[in-house]
């Protein structure tokens, strides 16, 4: 069900689609049914989620993906809006829009070595952050 101003709309469907893909190439997880299989999911689900038909997940499997991934719901979840029933600029759900991606293998192709180097210092900076964060 969505309301949008005075209207209640409930036929909206298949708007938000679980995207495990674009995770799993950020992260670098080349083997996805194993990663998956190894979180305990059985086999015809871990299928589904590594090819992103799967429909239906139960929140405490995306609390394991989530903890897993080292990511948020809004990192793995695709939103499109629906053609016939247009969200309003200032709606919430807009933020679970999908930018690009944080492509990091692809990028780092183009980069020369000393390029990748500043990369990884970098990213060693932010991780040393995260982690003083969770202290």
């Amino acid at each position: 069900m969505v309301y949008l101003g005075t209207q209640i709309h409930t036929s909206i469907q298949n708007m938000l689609h679980l995207n495990l893909a674009r995770a799993f190439r950020a992260k670098g997880i080349l083997k996805q049914y194993r990663f998956l299989k190894n979180m305990g999911f059985y086999d015809a689900k871990a299928t589904r989620l590594k090819d992103n038909q799967e429909k239906v997940i139960r929140l405490d499997e995306l609390e394991t993906l989530c903890y897993n991934l080292w990511c948020t719901p809004n990192d793995i979840f695709d939103w499109e809006p629906d053609a016939k029933y247009p969200v309003l600029e200032g709606h919430p759900i807009n933020l679970i829009k999908r930018a690009a991606e944080a492509d990091l293998y692809g990028k780092s192709r183009v980069l020369t070595m000393e390029q990748l180097k500043e990369v990884s210092k970098f990213m060693d900076e932010m991780i040393a952050q995260n982690r003083e964060e969770l202290k």
